[in-house]
């Protein structure tokens, strides 16, 4: 990116267009931002408990339990990762991470039979887990509503 960022500077510089030269600052300081705000998001690690989760950002840590996890979703989102699928958890209320982690997984992230591929497929054995993780929410979700009650 910083390399792209100093072509159209040069550019900008070469032809003496001062809008161009600060157009493409105001490009790369929101990249920026934009990156340290998915960062927030970005798990570094995500460990499977009897009840739920522990998930490991920037060497913060916070436990989830299922019946906190609205829903997950196993999606592609380019502007995130370029190589790889994603698990993102959304949460019924925020924590200390927000409303929402991403991460890939071990299965996805070491594919390398897709790396040539332009267009990616999804992990059957990480889907597999997704339809597996979505019933212990569903389940989580149903035991605590029946013990509120």
């Amino acid at each position: 990116m910083s390399i792209i960022f100093c072509m159209f500077l040069a550019i900008g510089w070469y032809k003496g267009d001062i809008g161009f030269i600060i157009l493409s600052v105001i490009i790369f300081i929101s990249n920026l931002y934009w990156r340290f705000q998915i960062n927030k998001h970005h798990a570094d690690e995500v460990w499977e408990t009897p009840d739920g989760f522990i998930i490991i950002i920037n060497n913060d840590y916070e436990e989830i339990r299922f019946c906190d996890i609205k829903k997950v979703e196993y999606k592609f989102r380019y502007l995130i990762d370029s190589r790889n699928y994603i698990v993102e958890f959304y949460f019924k209320q925020p924590n200390k991470f927000g409303r929402k982690i991403f991460f890939v997984t071990w299965e996805d992230a070491c594919n390398y039979n897709q790396e040539s591929q332009i267009f990616r497929i999804k992990n059957q054995a990480t889907t597999d887990y997704i339809h597996h993780l979505q019933e212990k929410i569903k389940q989580a979700s149903d035991n605590q509503s029946i013990s509120e009650e």
